[in-house]
């Protein structure tokens, strides 16, 4: 089995891999042929977190969700007979959490949402600050706004680290509660 896993792994996470070259590729090749208002209508900054974080996002979907979602149908399809063949009872007790694990994974999944959506802004809204800083280094240096351009930047990225630990957070939580209740 343990073979099993390991190609099935290289095999799900080497296309997850493709993907994201592809559409990394892809993304490139449509923002050149943007027309140039379209960069004066969207921040530089919503631009990276999408050219990042959502193509990240496909490419864990693509990868270890896929991986997930073909080990959950194979023990689903394997375990449950196994445990009802072994001992009726047990298998019918520890079946009783089941039913109420969909609502625990809609409900987590939208707080994982929404905080991810809010690591998203923040990081936009840093990358955006960066882009500001660069293109506007000789103002902030010929002003000596040196300190007010660090301190702005100091708070995007406090606000970027914030939502990003609290999404950890969230997200650590998830697994261990499923598998507790699942077990």
């Amino acid at each position: 089995q343990g073979l099993f896993r390991f190609h099935w792994r290289i095999r799900f996470m080497g296309n997850a891999h493709r993907i994201d070259r592809s559409l990394k590729i892809r993304l490139l090749a449509r923002l050149v042929r943007l027309p140039v208002n379209t960069f004066h209508e969207k921040s530089t900054g919503n631009l990276m977190a999408r050219a990042t974080n959502d193509v990240q996002a496909v490419k864990d979907a693509m990868g270890l969700g896929l991986l997930i979602f073909f080990d959950a149908v194979f023990y689903c399809l394997t375990i449950p007979p196994l445990m009802l063949h072994l001992s009726p009872k047990l298998a019918l007790l520890s079946f009783i959490a089941l039913p109420g694990v969909p609502f625990f994974v809609f409900a987590v999944g939208g707080v994982i949402d929404r905080r991810f959506t809010k690591v998203q802004e923040a990081f936009e809204l840093m990358t955006e600050r960066v882009q500001e800083s660069v293109a506007g280094i000789r103002v902030v240096k010929s002003y000596n706004l040196q300190d007010d351009e660090q301190k702005r930047f100091s708070d995007a990225c406090g606000s970027y680290r914030k939502n990003g630990l609290r999404l950890a957070q969230t997200e650590s939580y998830f697994s261990p509660i499923l598998e507790f209740s699942t077990a």
